[in-house]
């Protein structure tokens, strides 16, 4: 027999109605409480034989009707399938010679009448529940996430200390220094240079220059302007 991977929803029944509990070996126990532990991730789809279906037309039917309809109602999206022949299942061919019952069973939105109490509706608890590890995500998440985020960031910017002024040695001549970064307090931090300002045009000063002693055992510090 041929094995094959298929859509469960492409699947169809072979009967009209089935009955709430399974037969041996899992006698008594229910297909509704069978969604709910697979819903609940207690047992997988793999933990159950592959159905067996029969091809007819271009269809597959399946004979494990009480085993697709929790398939189905689980929400399962492929299935392994054992592909028999159609003549070992007199009691299918049946069925399907009844054109009657063949044009209902044909629709992909039939449910077969389940015999018995038995839930026909589930909370999707695998699809509506957020994966574990990252955090379920909204709109309103979101919106809150991002006002906090600016307030600490006010916060910040509150609590941090003034900036300190400094005095400039004033240039003879109509010249004015515009403001500049402060001085490093290592020659390894970057400078940027200010600008002198002259009635006819602007001068750039580059960087100042660290020699390496004077005297004190100290870098010194100087500075040459070119006019």
């Amino acid at each position: 027999m041929a094995t094959a991977e298929v859509n469960v929803q492409e699947l169809l029944f072979t009967q009209d109605s089935i009955s709430c509990h399974f037969r041996k070996p899992r006698e008594g126990q229910r297909i509704d409480d069978t969604v709910e532990s697979i819903l609940q991730g207690v047992i997988k789809v793999t933990d159950f034989p592959a159905l067996n279906v029969v091809k007819h037309e271009g269809r597959l039917w399946s004979l494990d009707n009480r085993r697709l309809w929790i398939f189905k109602k689980a929400r399962i999206s492929t299935v392994t399938v054992k592909i028999v022949p159609y003549h070992w299942h007199p009691r299918f061919a049946e069925s399907i010679n009844n054109l009657e019952l063949k044009a209902v069973l044909e629709k992909n939105s039939f449910w077969p009448r389940v015999r018995g109490r038995c839930r026909k509706t589930f909370k999707n608890r695998a699809r509506d529940q957020p994966r574990q590890g990252i955090p379920h995500s909204s709109a309103a998440t979101d919106q809150s996430l991002i006002e906090q985020l600016i307030a600490r960031t006010a916060h910040s910017s509150s609590t941090l200390p003034p900036r300190p002024s400094f005095t400039r040695p004033v240039v003879e001549g109509r010249v004015k220094v515009l403001p500049y970064s402060p001085i490093p307090s290592s020659p390894s931090q970057s400078l940027s240079a200010p600008l002198i300002c002259r009635s006819d045009h602007v001068v750039n000063i580059p960087p100042p220059s660290y020699s390496e002693g004077n005297g004190n055992g100290r870098k010194g510090l100087t500075r040459e302007l070119h006019f």
